[in-house]
C-alpha cells in the first residue's frame, strides 16, 4: 500500500503540470526559483513512482501549479486510513 500511497502522489504531480501545459524542466525552473532544490529528474522520479514526493514540498509545488494541496494527495478511503493508523506506534497498557 506504501508505494501506491506515493506513486499516486506523483500521478497527481504529473497530471497537474501536464494541465497546465508545463514541461518538467519548466516546472523545476519554477521550483527552483522558489529556492527548492528539485531538479528535472528528481521530478520524473517522483512522477514515476520510483521515489516519493517529500511532504514538504507539497505545497511549494501545489502554489507553483495553482492547485490546492488536496488535488495532489492521494484519494484515501476510509479502510486504507484506518489501516494507517492502526500501523502505527501501539500505545502501552497502563
Amino acid at each position: 500500500m506504501k508505494s501506491s500511497f506515493f506513486k499516486q502522489t506523483g500521478q497527481k504531480v504529473r497530471t497537474l503540470r501536464r494541465r497546465h501545459h508545463c514541461t518538467q524542466d519548466e516546472l523545476s525552473r519554477l521550483l527552483r526559483f522558489q529556492r527548492a532544490p528539485i531538479s528535472r529528474e528528481i521530478l520524473a522520479n517522483w512522477e514515476s513512482g520510483r521515489t516519493e514526493v517529500p511532504a514538504h514540498w507539497i505545497p511549494l509545488i501545489a502554489y507553483v501549479l495553482r492547485a490546492k494541496v488536496t488535488h495532489i494527495l492521494p484519494d484515501l478511503t476510509l479502510k486504507e486510513i484506518a489501516g494507517r493508523i492502526g500501523a502505527g506506534p501501539r500505545r502501552r497498557k497502563e
